[in-house]
């Protein structure tokens, strides 16, 4: 005997429609569009910074271009060792080359992630073929080209000119006179080029400073000492065996105005002790003979050191005898029994 069950489907109970309305939302219309307005602006800010072209940067350094270059000549000048009583400068050309330079750079591409506070989805990508022109840039070096040959130069209001070996060789004594001040230890000597400008070193003259340090003698010749530069010895000591020279004075017994004469003092150590640092001094009333230095400087036993000045008489200097007298003086002081007198007859040419 068979059954038949007849499923039945239970109705489906739909709640009133006023409950559905407390159900909802309580947004009014104007609050949806402003919802709607918020999410297309955040979507176009997306998309805007989706689309954002990549940041260009510098990067690696690929060659550096030449744009042009300048050229100047100047000169460099230094004191040279002298095997006489006259200043020696040495005057050395140089080419002062200035290149203008630009460097020329890889491109850097930075790619940002939507977040541009997520530092680590930054991307670099190099530019194929893409360059970045840096700023322009100069430097500068100095190619010596040798000595100043034959070229002219102003010091101390005169006009001197180099020989073969670029030397600038003081034959009238200019740098001598700057110390025959004994108050001037030192000074800063300007030498001039029509073309190639001028500079200036410093030089000393150093017969009275007591040294702490045992300083050689090219040491301070290359400190501008221009007594170290001729040779002389003028170290300190702390006595000086002055009782035994022989002193001899050569001056010309008769001039003309215009001429330019040479005075010598040599000086011989007859004695058995160190002479120190031994100077001589002219003393006249007329201004052209007097107030000039001869360095001697020290003196061992048996030695024998000369020097000599130049001296321009005066174009106006009247006829007539004019007297002076050279004074010694040493480490220790004066050495009134060494000075020497003499006379010297200025005549008119016919």
């Amino acid at each position: 005997m068979s059954h038949r069950r007849r499923r039945t489907t239970a109705p489906v109970m739909f709640p009133p429609r006023s409950s559905i309305q407390c159900l909802a939302p309580p947004w009014d219309r104007q609050q949806t569009l402003a919802l709607l307005l918020a999410l297309a602006a955040f979507g176009l800010a997306t998309a805007l910074r989706a689309a954002q072209p990549p940041t260009r940067q510098r990067g690696r350094l690929l060659k550096t271009e030449l744009l042009k270059t300048d050229h100047e000549h100047i000169f460099r000048a230094q004191i040279a060792p002298s095997s006489d009583c006259m200043p020696r400068i040495l005057l050395t050309k140089y080419d002062t080359v200035t290149y203008h330079e630009v460097g020329i750079y890889e491109v850097l591409l930075e790619f940002k992630a939507p977040d541009e506070t997520d530092r680590g989805k930054i991307v670099y990508r190099v530019a194929a073929g893409e360059t970045i022109r840096g700023e322009a840039t100069k430097r500068s070096e100095e190619l010596p080209l040798g000595p100043c040959a034959g070229e002219t130069f102003t010091m101390l209001s005169s006009q001197i000119t180099c020989d073969a070996a670029g030397v600038l060789l003081d034959r009238e004594g200019l740098i001598h006179r700057v110390f025959d001040d004994l108050a001037t230890p030192g000074t800063e000597l300007t030498i001039a080029h029509q073309k190639m400008g001028q500079v200036t070193i410093s030089l000393t003259r150093d017969i009275i400073a007591r040294r702490a340090g045992k300083a050689t003698a090219q040491a301070r010749m290359k400190a501008g000492d221009i007594l170290a530069a001729m040779g002389l010895d003028f170290r300190p000591a702390t006595r000086s065996g002055h009782d035994d020279l022989a002193v001899t004075v050569s001056c010309p017994e008769t001039v003309a105005p215009g001429q330019r004469i040479e005075i010598a003092v040599e000086v011989e150590n007859d004695g058995s002790s160190h002479a120190s640092s031994v100077v001589a001094r002219t003393v006249s009333r007329h201004a052209w003979l007097n107030g000039r230095n001869f360095y001697i400087g020290g003196l061992a036993p048996g030695d024998t050191q000369s020097f000599s000045r130049s001296f321009a008489v005066p174009t106006d200097a009247p006829s007539g005898t004019i007297f002076l007298a050279v004074g010694m003086w040493d480490i220790l002081g004066a050495m009134p029994d060494y000075n020497t007198p003499l006379r010297v007859s200025v005549t008119k040419a016919p």
